[in-house]
This record gives C-alpha cells, structure tokens and sequence, in this order.
C-alpha cells in the first residue's frame, strides 16, 4: 500500500488590483480659422471679447509669458499680426503689460463711444 499523501490546504493569494485613472488629456490650443479658435476681426470693439477668449484657451493650454503673446499673435490677420509683433512689449514677456499696449492703438476697445469734432 502507498504511503498516505498529505493533503495541503490550499491558500488563496491575494490579487492586487491596481485602480488606473485616466488622466485628462492634455488641453491644446485650437487652430486658427476652427469655429472654437478665438477671433478678431480688427474692430476695437471686438478687442476685449477675443483677448477673453484667447486667455482662457491659453491659460487651459498652460501657456506663460512669451508664449502667450506669441500664441495671441497667431490668432490675427495678417495686418493686426505685423501691429502686434512691431510693439516692444513683446519681448517682455509679460502678457498684461503687453495687451495695455495693444489696447492703446484700438481706440473704442472699452466700449466707450468718442467722437470727434469736425471743423471745416
């Protein structure tokens, strides 16, 4: 007769289960011309609504300093393109200082209505 088997009891292993999240694909800016990409048709009183939009893409899409004025730039015509990239504020790197700039050769960009006085 053959020698009597020990019988091992069975122990289960663990299973690690690794819970993966989806991280969110990266945000990029829309290309010029797309219904979603901002617009500017060259009137002052477009100027505040196209930097809003502009901004906000950028600010999603993670763009600093001169990437954000290069970037705003891309959006133009090409007209507005060569104003914006002859201003010196370019080079500084600093997005605010650049649009006061900008701001400035758009008379009526605020909204408010001037008039001028005509004398013949």
């Amino acid at each position: 007769m053959p020698p009597p088997t020990s019988i091992k009891p069975i122990i289960p292993v663990p299973t690690i289960v690794q819970h993966t999240t989806m991280s969110a694909m990266p945000y990029e800016m829309p290309f010029h011309g797309t219904d979603c990409a901002p617009k500017f048709d060259g009137m002052p009183d477009m100027l505040t609504k196209f930097i809003d939009m502009y901004k906000s893409c950028a600010d999603r899409a993670g763009l600093q300093g001169l990437d954000t004025i290069k970037g705003i730039i891309k959006y133009l015509e090409r007209d507005d393109q060569e104003l914006w990239a002859g201003s010196p504020e370019v080079q500084a790197s600093n997005f605010n200082v650049f649009m006061k700039e900008i701001k400035v050769m758009y008379l009526g960009w605020d909204g408010k209505r001037r008039y001028a006085a005509s004398f013949k």
